[in-house]
């Protein structure tokens, strides 16, 4: 979702550390902002705790990072977001490299 209003992702950065980057370039709000850190936890809970504790409302943080995403945005991001997102580029890295897969299956068969 950040991606989509216009914050690249950071591979380098600690979900904590990404969790801050998008609350000062996506200038959220409280509400926001709190949600961000909290997925932040969860992600850092599946990712180095020994035995990781589910996240409660992971699905409502989400929402509430949406809109604090658009809020902060202009209409043209808002309208860029929605029907052009930048994380869609992901499906056809996806489908390109299922159609090479297939391409080289295909040529590989015999006769």
């Amino acid at each position: 979702t950040a991606w989509d209003h216009g914050i690249a992702p950071d591979d380098s950065l600690t979900p904590r550390k990404a969790a801050a980057r998008i609350v000062r370039l996506g200038r959220l709000d409280t509400t926001a902002a709190e949600a961000v850190h909290r997925i932040a936890g969860s992600v850092e809970q599946v990712l180095y705790a020994p035995e990781p504790r589910p996240a409660a409302g992971a699905a409502d943080d989400a929402l509430a990072v949406r809109a604090g995403l658009e809020a902060a945005a202009s209409r043209g991001a808002r309208l860029r977001a929605m029907f052009l997102p930048r994380s869609s580029v992901r499906v056809v890295w996806a489908l390109t490299e299922r159609r090479a897969a297939l391409a080289e299956r295909w040529a590989a068969r015999p006769g």
